[in-house]
């Protein structure tokens, strides 16, 4: 099981995060906490497939934003995922 909780900045909208999700998770699996100013996701599925699905998404967002950063929970611990600026669509490949 897999609870990830992505900490929505002020000024941000949570409602883009969570259609964003609603890609990636079915509806009852996300969640907004109000009180905690919180998107939350909840899954059965396999965790590694989940987590790696919803930081992906929560990345993809922060770039489109242009948030320059979000805090993550897994489990007991945090992280702060950075985006790369609005517009960013990640490192040019050099061929």
């Amino acid at each position: 099981m897999v609870d990830v909780g992505i900490a929505v900045p002020a000024g941000t909208s949570a409602q883009a995060l969570v259609q964003r999700l609603l890609g990636v998770s079915d509806a009852a699996a996300v969640s907004v906490d109000s009180a905690r100013s919180e998107v939350r996701v909840h899954s059965d599925r396999a965790e590694a497939c989940t987590v790696n699905e919803v930081l992906r998404t929560v990345a993809d967002w922060l770039d489109e934003c242009g948030v320059p950063a979000a805090q993550v929970r897994l489990r007991d611990r945090s992280y702060t995922l950075v985006g790369g600026g609005l517009g960013y669509r990640g490192p040019e490949l050099i061929q």
